[in-house]
């Protein structure tokens, strides 16, 4: 379905009103947000670097011809690579994320190496310290992936038209992967207004995302009464679980752009 949807998911964290902080006396503690961050674009949000956000996801588990995710972020540095929505299953794999501030979205087969679609922007797009809004889509219907960012499409690419078949488990986490124990990849910063839709909105939709918190639409951001976030403090919110191996910051970029080189459809990339 391509235009308008009500969304599957609204993550709006109108709870979300304080960040904890741990100040060495063993009692974490409420603190005021600061500057930039009090000024999230729709008020509350979650941070990552003290909360776990998790939504239950299995009844997302079917086939889809399209998908939208839309997600306000505020990254406090822009080091490695940092997860919105990644997703491994046994043989495939959706990937959301910064990495060095390059937006990467890719969807591939494991074995064999074949992606369905992979765009990576050709220049950092996400600055420290600063809300941006990123939208990720694909459509097979019009066989495209795309991204924007601030409301503007930045990145368009050919896919093979295959539909999607995500390997959603019971629970899903936002802005977190785990490798193992004490090893994976965290998105350090602040999120805001997570949706995910089973279709390709319309880019007048997804501009409405980025200029208003509510719009006049069953497109508009209805939360769905059976979908919540699940808020924990981190007990790992002082431990650095990114670890890159010793590897470069051109390395990180040059893995993403390996990955992209391995589409067996022609990408389109528009330069930011």
């Amino acid at each position: 379905m391509t235009g308008c949807c009500t969304p599957e998911l609204h993550l709006g964290f109108d709870n979300a009103t304080t960040d904890l902080v741990d100040d060495n006396h063993d009692i974490p503690r409420a603190q005021s947000r600061v500057g930039s961050i009090a000024d999230a674009p729709c008020g509350n949000f979650a941070n990552l670097n003290v909360e776990v956000v998790q939504f239950h996801s299995a009844k997302f588990a079917k086939v889809a011809d399209a998908i939208t995710v839309s997600v306000w972020v505020n990254l406090q540095n822009i080091s490695g690579i940092q997860p919105i929505l990644l997703i491994k299953g046994q043989t495939r794999e959706l990937r959301f994320e910064i990495a060095q501030g390059h937006v990467t979205w890719l969807y591939f087969d494991k074995s064999p190496s074949r992606a369905t679609f992979a765009l990576l922007s050709l220049k950092p797009v996400v600055a420290p310290y600063m809300w941006t809004h990123i939208v990720a889509q694909y459509d097979t219907r019009r066989n495209r992936a795309l991204v924007f960012v601030n409301g503007k499409e930045i990145l368009q690419g050919e896919s093979n038209g295959e539909p999607l078949e995500i390997a959603w488990s019971e629970f899903t986490t936002v802005g977190k992967h785990s490798i193992s124990e004490g090893l994976g990849f965290k998105l350090s910063g602040y999120i805001d207004e997570f949706y995910i839709y089973y279709c390709a909105l319309s880019e007048m939709v997804i501009q409405k995302l980025h200029q208003m918190c509510h719009i006049d639409s069953h497109c508009a951001p209805i939360r769905p009464g059976n979908v919540l976030p699940i808020l924990t403090n981190s007990p790992e919110h002082n431990r650095t679980l990114l670890n890159m191996r010793g590897r470069s910051q051109s390395n990180i970029v040059t893995e993403a752009k390996s990955m992209k080189k391995s589409v067996m459809t022609k990408a389109i990339l528009s330069k930011v």
